[in-house]
């Protein structure tokens, strides 16, 4: 890690999360992912190893978030900035962008694909429905837009170790 984007706390952790996922990824996807150490438009390009017969490739763009739900409200979500590249790059050059969650919390990796995760709904909340997506401002005060956490599907459980891994980090982090 050479680059000061690469020295950043938050850098690291994603840098955890994205390991994790490209572990389950590659079983099934052969994974490019970007060589420059700066801050780039998605994390991972997959591409189906053996595609099932009589169909193509599945071919997507993996975005990772290691980070857990929000405290008060029952969903998660990511800078409105990065939203909109994702959704450049779903909608001008036709790529489905699936949106991993690598949360230490609930020790899971959930997640949806974009355009299943940016249909409206209304989720009922202890304070009230909330129509989502929905959007907010995060830490540091940058527009956040938020997904609820029940419409995700878990993809797979986080080991132990992994936890540890990130929530050293993350603890660092708080100071």
């Amino acid at each position: 890690m050479s680059s000061e984007f690469n020295q950043l706390l938050t850098t690291q952790i994603g840098i955890i999360g994205e390991a994790i996922v490209k572990r389950h990824l590659e079983k099934k996807y052969v994974i490019y992912a970007p060589e420059n150490d700066e801050a780039h438009p998605f994390d991972k390009f997959c591409v189906e190893r053996e595609p099932q017969e009589g169909s193509n490739r599945e071919v997507f763009i993996a975005e990772i978030k290691t980070k857990i739900c929000r405290d008060k409200y029952p969903d998660t979500g990511f800078n409105v900035s990065s939203y909109k590249d994702y959704k450049f790059m779903q909608d001008e050059h036709k790529i489905r962008v699936k949106i991993f969650f690598v949360d230490h919390r609930e020790q899971k990796v959930y997640g949806h694909w974009l355009d299943f995760l940016d249909e409206e709904r209304w989720i009922e909340t202890s304070y009230g429905s909330i129509k989502y997506p929905s959007e907010g401002f995060g830490k540091g005060g940058k527009p956040v837009i938020y997904f609820p956490r029940e419409v995700m599907d878990n993809y797979f459980d986080l080991e132990e170790e992994d936890c540890k891994k990130i929530l050293e980090k993350s603890e660092v982090l708080k100071k």
